[in-house]
């Protein structure tokens, strides 16, 4: 009797049929499955081998797609199996959620993590090791260091004897070499008319993981700073998997250098590893700021940071996981039941398809318009509808806290709250909103940065969004305003900083 999954959760038209698996798995979905994901449950054995002398029980990780596919069917083929989900964003952790739910009758366990659930060594972070298999996808699309950093934990959340399967949308190549490093031999997986998978295993003790974290010391000159003024200087720690690993970002710079203090109440919305916030709280110790990451390992990075910049995290409202970025303040923003994040991974066209949607261009949102230079000019447009998108406040997952509290002994500048979302923050306190949003998504996370900006703030507080010039600049500035209904634009070099007040 064949399995049928059905993805995009409950109000998606399941438009396009995938069988896999020779008819064992049947999928059901608006798009067609990403093709990473049907490698990997093409790949997947048909019963793990389990530790000699253990329960008998297979241990098994997957995650890191935004769907859940492969674990559901895992779930359906080792009936007795301990499955676990997991995915460094919070926000995918709750779509999954929702998946699994409305598919209904599985036992899989979904969690948001900074890391993979790496059992021994000294970058271990969880005890439920570890697993018989693991099975993971690697978009063509993958940031290379993300990729070797959780190919190289995978390695170790595995028992000796345990098996990785990885797959990619890509020819393969780089992956393979990859795995190569970290495994020794790796074996290929069954033929793919697209795409590439692959078999290795775990054949020594020592851990492989290594320690990627970089530290960076950005130094800003403050705006309207007097000549001879000293830069605010930061420590910034970022790691693979967060926003701009390795450097500041520019247009973070922009908007720092364009930043100038007021002494309010401060949410800082995709927060990152914390810079914009944190400078912020270090440029008016008046000010009380907030940063928001639904992204759990850059949401660990900003809690270090606030405590390595000598700011204070709010006693009783540190860092816990939560549901998604979004959905806290009053509304499904996400829009359409499609995918979120960069994880888009290519889609087979060998499959059924009703009624020939094609699929959006995330990487090219915004178009090619000719570029267009903006210099401090106010837009205007109809006002906002007095019916705002609905809001559905959700409550916390209760997944577990970071462990720790992090606080400086010698605070130096305004207390800082973390958090992955916005339950718990009451709606129209804040006084300003900074945003540094992605830019993919079909600008459906920069409506859900507005309208989340929108509700956050007082009557007569501002949001400023810093946003590459050109295209992604107009593309925005047409969001922002038809949230808001006036926007002013200051120029900042390569960016531009749309504000609006609400």
């Amino acid at each position: 009797m064949p399995i049928s999954l059905r993805l995009g959760g409950p109000r998606a038209d399941p438009a396009v049929i995938d069988h896999l698996r020779a008819g064992e798995v049947v999928v059901h979905s608006p798009r067609g499955i990403l093709i990473p994901a049907r490698l990997l449950i093409e790949a997947i054995p048909k019963r793990p081998k389990t530790a000699p002398g253990g329960d008998g029980v297979v241990k098994a990780l997957f995650g890191m797609d935004t769907e859940a596919a492969p674990a559901l069917a895992a779930d359906y083929l080792w009936p007795d199996a301990d499955i676990r989900w997991f995915h460094l964003d919070s926000y995918v952790a709750a779509k999954v959620r929702e998946v699994v739910a409305d598919n209904g009758g599985f036992d899989v366990r979904v969690d948001a993590l900074a890391d993979l659930p790496v059992v021994a060594g000294p970058l271990a972070t969880d005890t439920a090791g570890p697993y018989d298999v693991i099975a993971l996808p690697f978009p063509r699309t993958s940031e290379s260091l993300l990729m070797i950093d959780l190919i190289e934990a995978a390695h170790d959340a595995l028992r000796v004897g345990g098996k990785f399967v990885a797959a990619t949308d890509g020819n393969g190549h780089a992956l393979c070499r990859a795995l190569e490093k970290v495994f020794g031999k790796v074996i290929p997986g069954p033929p793919a008319r697209r795409g590439a998978s692959f078999f290795a295993e775990r054949r020594k003790a020592a851990p492989a993981l290594k320690n990627r974290a970089h530290v960076l010391s950005p130094e800003v000159m403050p705006a309207g700073a007097p000549d001879g003024s000293p830069p605010v200087t930061m420590q910034i720690e970022t790691r693979p998997g967060t926003f701009s690993h390795g450097s500041l970002d520019r247009g973070t710079r922009a908007m720092l250098e364009w930043y100038v203090p007021r002494g309010e109440k401060i949410l800082d919305l995709g927060a990152g590893c914390g810079a914009i916030g944190i400078y912020a709280a270090l440029r008016d110790p008046k000010a009380k700021v907030t940063l928001v990451e639904s992204n759990v390992r850059a949401a660990e990075c900003a809690v270090r940071n606030v405590a390595r910049n000598g700011v204070n995290v709010d006693a009783g409202q540190a860092f816990v996981p939560g549901s998604s970025l979004f959905p806290a303040v009053n509304g499904d923003a996400s829009g359409e039941d499609e995918d979120d994040g960069d994880e888009t991974g290519g889609r087979d066209r060998g499959h059924e398809r009703r009624g020939g949607r094609r699929a959006r261009d995330e990487h090219h949102p915004v178009g090619r318009r000719p570029e267009e230079r903006l210099v401090g000019d106010t837009r205007e447009a109809q006002p906002r509808p007095a019916a705002a998108p609905a809001v559905e406040r959700r409550a916390d997952d209760g997944l577990p806290p970071i462990r720790g509290t992090f606080s400086s002994p010698e605070p130096v500048a305004a207390p800082v709250t973390v958090r992955s979302n916005v339950v718990g923050t009451r709606a129209g306190t804040f006084d300003r909103v900074l945003a540094n949003p992605p830019y993919f998504g079909d600008l459906r996370i920069a409506r859900a940065f507005c309208v989340t900006g929108f509700d956050a703030l007082r009557p007569g507080g501002s949001i400023a969004l810093v946003v590459r010039r050109g295209p992604a600049a107009n593309a925005h500035t047409e969001v922002l305003t038809g949230v808001f209904g006036r926007v002013t634009t200051f120029d900042a070099g390569d960016y531009a900083i749309l504000t609006a007040i609400r």
